[in-house]
């Protein structure tokens, strides 16, 4: 949306979402004008509470929470809402491609970072293991008395043993 229509539809519905707020008591319409103006700032903000946050009417009457018939009834947020679609300005090849780039970017960073994570989680891993592996030994030595050889020198008597043969 340019920035100087934009500002213009903003100001035009905050002016009257005031108007509409310094009065005492407001009567049914008014409340659900109230509602939908609320939800067209919303929307237009990219701020949705309830919606995936596009410029619809669908959108407008579930971010306002009224009936379908209850936001086409009230001409005026009909018209602010329809200022607001023909504001929005599709995005232009060139910036589209300059978005591309830039997730692409955040993308490899993402993986670059869950990838020094995987590995610091297997170095984690491979301490733990043999602070268990050691707990263990110790534990069985110290209930039993019995000396109990370490595998990883089991393994390595072995290979030298078929390697020698």
């Amino acid at each position: 949306m340019a920035s100087a229509e934009r500002q213009a539809l903003l100001d035009r519905v905050c002016a009257r979402i005031s108007e509409l707020e310094a009065k005492p008591q407001l009567r049914s319409e008014e409340r659900h004008e109230l509602a939908l103006r609320r939800a067209l700032i919303r929307l237009v903000n990219g701020v949705p509470l309830h919606t995936d946050g596009a410029l619809t009417g669908e959108n407008l009457y579930a971010e306002a929470r009224v009936a379908r018939a209850t936001m086409y009834r009230i001409r005026s947020v009909m018209d602010d809402w329809k200022a607001a679609q023909n504001a929005v300005a599709p995005d232009s090849p060139a910036a589209l491609r300059e978005q591309i780039r830039s997730l692409k970017a955040q993308l490899r960073k993402v993986g670059e970072e869950r990838s020094e994570e995987r590995q610091r989680l297997v170095q984690i891993q491979a301490v733990l293991v043999q602070r268990v592996q050691a707990l263990t030994l110790a534990l069985v030595e110290a209930r039993g008395g019995a000396k109990v050889t370490d595998l990883g020198l089991l393994r390595r008597q072995k290979g030298q043993k078929s390697g020698g043969e």
